[in-house]
């Protein structure tokens, strides 16, 4: 049945197609002809594959509203109409696979759109993080020169030089003070803020 579907589909294209190839020398047309049957077979069979597997996202992904061809592939080896909507498309396919294999997988699918989401924000979590803490900012620490340092030196010298951390909070705004005898510094933004915590966390707990 490929095979007769294939042909079919191959005669359709080039009938679509007959202006355009008849102002191609013989030579081309012969390779026209051969490569659009190639990928006709190529396509029908995938489809195929598709449905003899119950492969629903390979099929979602085919039959559609925007492809009449898929349709009538999917027709003609399943014998359920799938309309011309996405929505009848859908029920077809739910109809061919079975209603609890197609449950089970919106669920797998939705669950694995909530992850890759999941991990999207993570990315960008991190990448913010960096930007932040790798910019570069002018300070002086007490008794030393004045010095251009990276979020992250900085934060790293204040530890050092005996600061530690004291969080704050007016309203929503959370800030954090960088404090010893004496002396404060004032961190405002989330980055800065959390690495801090982390980094006085392994030996000294925020008061």
């Amino acid at each position: 049945m490929t095979e007769e579907l294939a042909q079919q589909l191959y005669a359709e294209t080039m009938a679509l197609n007959a202006d355009t190839l008849a102002s191609y020398s013989a030579e081309q047309q012969e390779a026209a002809r051969t490569r659009t049957l190639t990928r006709c077979r190529e396509y029908v069979a995938n489809l195929s594959n598709a449905i003899d597997a119950k492969d629903v996202d390979g099929l979602l992904k085919a039959v559609h509203r925007h492809n009449a061809n898929s349709r009538k592939v999917f027709q003609a080896i399943t014998g359920i109409e799938p309309g011309k909507t996405d929505k009848s498309c859908r029920e077809a396919i739910r109809q061919y696979v079975g209603a609890e294999h197609f449950e089970t997988y919106l669920n797998e699918s939705t669950a694995q759109a909530a992850e890759r989401q999941a991990e999207y924000h993570r990315k960008q979590e991190a990448k913010e993080r960096e930007a932040e803490l790798g910019q570069r900012t002018v300070i002086r620490f007490p008794g030393e020169q004045v010095q251009t340092l990276t979020v992250r030196e900085m934060i790293d010298g204040l530890l050092a030089r005996g600061f530690r951390p004291k969080e704050s909070k007016r309203g929503f705004a959370k800030t954090l003070k960088m404090v010893r005898p004496g002396e404060s510094l004032t961190l405002k933004r989330k980055h800065e803020i959390a690495y801090a915590l982390e980094k006085a966390a392994a030996g000294v707990q925020a008061e």
